[in-house]
């Protein structure tokens, strides 16, 4: 009986601390699974777990606690977000019993690098529950995120919006842009944030044909870009010439389903049933 969810984290300050760790443990304590985080450096500092399943995040860094955990009938979960995009230690990785994967690229790219992992899940990152904000009235483009993770920002002539923002208040632009290299592992593995972060305010978004991307979206939306500056550029014309349209309007409705795709409600539902395809027995609400 696997009788509660432990979501183990870096630290305090990255992002996947609030998002995978903080944020889904709320829901999935409003589910009726009762689910905690823990900072990883303090495992070995407390008494391990029984019966759990332990979602570790970014990596599997747990000072080398991984194998007393497994012993103890804990099932493991990695959980990569866009680890996979850069140098990444293959240390421990007969550890998961499941992988959590941002695209189907990335699971049929790495899956086999997880000899004792039995399931393997595509699941989306949900958009970040704190966005209380609401898009500009008019068309105003804008990117929200790390600079150096889109491109032509400066020939575009696009505001940079620093993810700083508070996003309860901030008045989001109704087209945001997310531009990245084909081919690129940041395109190929990363998860799709920025377009979920979009359709959650309601705009719509110029943005490459990452596989993450394609998955929520389709191969129809009206707003993709191939990648180099002209085409960029071309797609920003675009959507000047067709803002408040058909086309417009018909990538908001796509977008809207992204949302919903993403809202968390329905992303912890996917962590909840793979929680039970693992043998998870506790009761829900």
């Amino acid at each position: 009986m696997r009788r509660q969810a432990i979501f183990l984290v870096d630290n305090m300050t990255n992002g996947s601390y609030f998002l995978r760790g903080i944020q889904m443990a709320d829901v999935l304590n409003r589910l009726g699974i009762h689910a905690e985080v823990w900072l990883k450096d303090m495992v070995s500092m407390r008494p391990p777990p029984e019966d759990a399943v332990i979602f570790s995040i970014k990596n599997l860094a747990m000072c080398n606690m991984g194998e007393v955990l497994k012993r103890r009938g804990n099932k493991i979960v990695f959980d990569p977000i866009d680890t996979f995009c850069g140098e990444f230690s293959q240390k421990d990785y007969h550890l998961p019993d499941a992988v959590i994967y941002p695209n189907l690229g990335a699971m049929t790219k790495f899956h086999d690098l997880f000899p004792n992992a039995s399931i393997s899940r595509v699941i989306h990152h949900h958009w970040d529950t704190r966005i209380k904000g609401r898009t500009a009235h008019g068309l105003r483009f804008g990117y929200v995120g790390t600079r150096e993770s889109c491109l032509y920002l400066d020939d575009l002539e696009v505001p940079y919006i620093t993810k700083r923002c508070n996003p309860r208040t901030f008045m989001f632009p109704s087209c945001h842009l997310s531009i990245r290299q084909p081919g690129t592992p940041e395109w190929l593995y990363k998860p799709a944030t920025k377009v979920a972060i979009a359709a959650a305010v309601g705009a719509n978004i110029i943005t490459t044909r990452d596989p993450s991307v394609v998955e929520l979206l389709g191969d129809n939306y009206p707003y993709y870009t191939d990648g180099t500056v002209e085409s960029a550029m071309e797609t920003v014309e675009w959507v000047k010439r067709s803002y408040g349209g058909e086309t417009w309007r018909d990538g908001l409705r796509m977008m809207e389903k992204v949302k919903a795709r993403t809202a968390i409600g329905n992303v912890a539902e996917s962590y909840a049933c793979l929680m039970t395809d693992l043998g998870y027995m506790g009761s829900r609400l």
